[in-house]
């Protein structure tokens, strides 16, 4: 599932979480379509991504070391017009 966030909004508080797995989980958020956005804290679960820019911002968390593990994504695609 995704938000949508407009202008003149231009950042958004995303998060996810994982369980299961070994229960040592590594998170890298990545954007994956649009440009030029900045993501405070790219391995935390929950962070703020501003500098959004118009057009379809897309970003993924991705999470390493976690067999087995599922992983829930609270937002995660962001369009501005």
């Amino acid at each position: 599932a995704g938000s949508k966030v407009f202008l003149p909004e231009d950042k958004v508080t995303v998060s996810g979480s994982a369980k299961g797995g070994s229960g040592n989980y590594t998170y890298k958020w990545e954007q994956t379509k649009g440009e030029g956005a900045t993501i405070a804290n790219p391995s935390s679960a929950k962070t703020e991504i501003s500098g959004l820019k118009a057009g379809v911002n897309v970003f993924v968390a991705l999470t390493e070391g976690t067999q087995g593990a599922k992983l829930n994504l609270d937002a995660v695609y962001f369009y501005k017009k």
